[in-house]
């Protein structure tokens, strides 16, 4: 199993974090984030260190223009205590380590911790930074330089869903035998996990209707659940996708109460499906046709 760390402010990325986590929930790979720690108690400047140190593969750090939380001083005293070549590693960190009271960051922390242990550090800033960077001065432009200077791997991001294509490529390319390549994910909300009780036969119908003899997701399928309003048709269908999305190329919602609700969101869904590798303003039904040629070669197979 590969244990993977979100390091990102919550204020700034917290849904970009939430996307992301979902996208990585698969059965191997185990994400954790900094409120995942803090449950447990103790100093948080230990704690993260603890699990980066001993059970974390990878970090992926966001950089944008808050910090986060500074460091408590008595928390930089027990990491100068317990790492005294922390300080000889990193000299340009000593005067944000020294400053009364220090302006270094948990968040940022994260990030340093990582390359301390060695561990691999994939670093992420929104795009159109270098258009309008933050002042020399700014701890968060500090902390960029300094990382980009390291000569980590690093790349840039223009919204939660091109964050997880990015992530998701780059891990591929890390561990391309446990990481799949991205595979879009467009659901209405997150799936209930074990909270959702009782639906298990629903479930079990519903994937035997949706399945091959051979147990593997078809290519494309005509089918619906259908019901009285209200008895949790779209949660059923959700739940299912959020369970069996590593068997299928893509897993889409769209809303359809209308034609025009339904071009749009198939718009939306054809942006991240037909990825074709470079930055294009689309028109208005560019991404819908896509996606709508893209399922009928699909049935065509």
């Amino acid at each position: 199993m590969r244990r993977i760390f979100l390091s990102a402010v919550t204020d700034e990325f917290g849904s970009h974090r939430e996307t992301l986590k979902a996208a990585l929930n698969l059965p191997w790979i185990k994400v954790q984030e900094q409120a995942d720690l803090v449950q447990g108690g103790g100093k948080l400047l230990q704690t993260l260190d603890r699990y980066i140190r001993d059970h974390c593969n990878a970090v992926i750090h966001l950089v944008g223009r808050e910090g986060g939380q500074p460091l408590k001083p008595d928390e930089v005293l027990w990491l100068l205590d317990t790492y005294g070549d922390f300080a000889e590693r990193f000299p340009w960190l000593a005067p944000a380590l020294h400053a009364s009271p220090p302006t270094l960051t948990y968040t940022q922390m994260e990030a340093w911790l990582a390359l301390y242990h060695r561990k691999r550090c994939h670093l992420y800033q929104p795009g159109g930074w270098d258009q309008n960077p933050l002042p020399d001065s700014h701890p968060q432009q500090r902390h960029w330089e300094w990382l980009k200077n390291l000569g980590e791997h690093r790349g840039t991001f223009d919204g939660a869903q091109h964050l997880c294509r990015r992530v998701l490529r780059d891990l591929h390319n890390l561990w391309p035998g446990e990481i799949p390549q991205h595979r879009p994910c467009l659901l209405p909300y997150s799936s209930l996990g074990t909270l959702f009780k009782g639906r298990e036969t629903f479930l079990q119908q519903l994937h035997t209707s949706l399945t091959k003899a051979a147990s593997k997701a078809t290519a494309i399928v005509g089918k619906a659940v259908h019901g009285l309003g209200g008895v949790g048709k779209t949660r059923l269908a959700v739940e299912y996708t959020w369970q069996h999305r590593d068997k299928y190329s893509a897993v889409l919602f769209a809303t359809a109460d209308s034609p025009t609700n339904l071009q749009r969101n198939l718009a939306e869904a054809g942006g991240p499906l037909v990825n074709l590798g470079f930055e294009e303003t689309w028109p208005p039904q560019a991404p819908a046709a896509l996606l709508l040629a893209v399922i009928g070669s699909e049935a065509s197979r």
